[in-house]
């Protein structure tokens, strides 16, 4: 609806209201809004809306598909957007766990993450930490749980049958 630059899409599965599942696409326009667009453009069913939370995404490369939905380093830490289109809060908030070096990060667009299975590995230069090192964290989606940092920090990951990929 206008010339702002996007920051990144990214397909997710939505459970809709009568029991069916449908594909959606989410719209990262900078760090304060996520879209959802669903329908059929041959259909002129298109729609788009604004999903619950005005938050966003700086790291383009965080966004990756989780069991839980869609995860994603949003300014104030790791959230979830679930297959009902909901944006969580950022897990791990008020001290609960990992969300300071997110926050604190020193370059956001450099932050990369993926997920295979249920694990989540997201790497980030942390600012909050003594000489900016880089490091990175994993979470257990399923399990909810932090572990980090670790030092197998990647320029750029992806999953890649059980395990990953990355580039230091």
């Amino acid at each position: 609806g206008d010339n702002a630059k996007l920051t990144s899409l990214a397909g997710l599965t939505l459970f809709n209201q009568l029991g069916g599942v449908i594909q959606s696409l989410m719209v990262f326009k900078d760090e304060t809004n996520v879209y959802q667009i669903t329908g059929d453009s041959a259909l002129n069913t298109l729609a788009i809306n604004s999903l619950n939370l005005a938050t966003g995404t700086r790291s383009p490369n965080s966004i990756a598909t989780t069991p839980q939905g869609l995860a994603f380093i949003s300014p104030e830490g790791m959230r979830i957007i679930d297959f009902y289109a909901k944006i969580s809060d950022p897990v791990g908030f008020d001290g609960n766990a990992v969300t300071s070096p997110f926050s604190q990060t020193v370059v956001p667009s450099r932050i990369n993450g993926s997920c295979n299975g249920s694990l989540y590995r997201v790497t980030t230069q942390n600012g909050a930490a003594s000489g900016t090192p880089t490091q990175e964290f994993w979470y257990d989606v399923t399990r909810q749980i932090w572990s980090g940092p670790h030092t197998s920090t990647a320029s750029m990951i992806q999953p890649w049958r059980g395990t990953f990929i990355i580039a230091p």
